[in-house]
């Protein structure tokens, strides 16, 4: 990823958070973080992963889903880019996995 993708990402999760917990009112989002924002090359498209401590992931994501206008109108102002990337919402499950691995490795290291 170039520099300039991974600082337009960054600056993208970084808002979106605060979206998220300032103005956006759904119960569903309250306990949500947006770990990483993937961003095309040419910023027209983005992939927003989140992790959500309470709530199921379907729900968040339709949730998300349903709040994108706002978001997006919202991220208008907040970041200066000559397009607003449409954004799709995804569960990160990367700390499902590592966490997996992790008891994996535990019970083989208690088997030996």
């Amino acid at each position: 990823m170039s520099k300039r993708l991974s600082k337009v990402s960054e600056a993208i999760r970084d808002e979106l958070g605060d979206i998220i917990i300032k103005d956006l009112k759904d119960p569903n989002l309250k306990l949500v973080s947006i770990s990483r924002v993937e961003v095309s090359a040419d910023l027209k498209h983005a992939n927003v992963y989140f992790t959500s401590i309470k709530v199921e992931p379907e729900k968040v994501a339709e949730s998300l889903t349903k709040a994108k206008g706002a978001i997006k109108s919202e991220l208008v102002k907040r970041v200066r880019l000559r397009y607003t990337p449409d954004m799709q919402f995804f569960e990160d499950k990367g700390i499902e996995h590592a966490l997996k691995i992790s008891r994996i490795l535990k019970e083989l290291e208690e088997k030996e």
